[in-house]
């Protein structure tokens, strides 16, 4: 089977099983791909999820754990990569990856500080909306206090100031 030029690996996205797919594309006819390999690789949710997880928790894995996870999820390191580069199985690195992703889950179904932050966000959110709703029957001194007041809320909330 000649493929020439279009022999080459893609990443789609298919927005109904909202995942990314690394395929191998073989020909176009009438603008539809037909598709010799295939391979799952992540749900973006997932990535965002697994990214949030890390920032909270993260400094509750080994070490090792935590240099796997940034390599894979922060520096985009295939399994293969990561293995190489530490001179073990692609398999030690994806039973690594799992569990330390287990563990991140299991922190948070504990803890909940990932729900408790998305939380406050939205009620500061809220407040900005009722500020920004209620602004004309303000005088702009007491408007500009309540922005500043929820700007603050939003830095603490960050990490921004103590």
């Amino acid at each position: 089977m000649n493929l020439g030029p279009l022999w080459r690996p893609y990443l789609t996205f298919n927005s109904l099983t909202r995942k990314i797919y690394y395929v191998i594309l073989a020909s176009v006819k009438d603008n539809y791909l037909t598709v010799i390999a295939g391979d799952f690789l992540l749900s973006i949710e997932e990535v965002v999820k697994i990214g949030k997880l890390f920032s909270f928790y993260g400094s509750l894995l080994t070490e090792r754990q935590q240099e796997f996870m940034q390599l894979y999820y922060y520096h985009d390191l295939s399994l293969g990569e990561i293995a190489e580069q530490q001179d073990i199985s692609r398999q030690a690195v994806y039973d690594n990856l799992k569990r330390s992703e287990k563990a991140l889950k299991e922190y948070e179904k504990n803890l909940e500080l990932v729900k408790y932050y998305d939380n406050i966000e939205i009620q500061i959110d809220r407040l900005g909306n009722v500020v920004d709703q209620i602004s004309d029957k303000l005088n702009q001194e007491e408007v500009n206090d309540l922005q500043g007041i929820i700007e603050r809320l939003k830095a603490y909330q960050k990490g921004e100031l103590e």
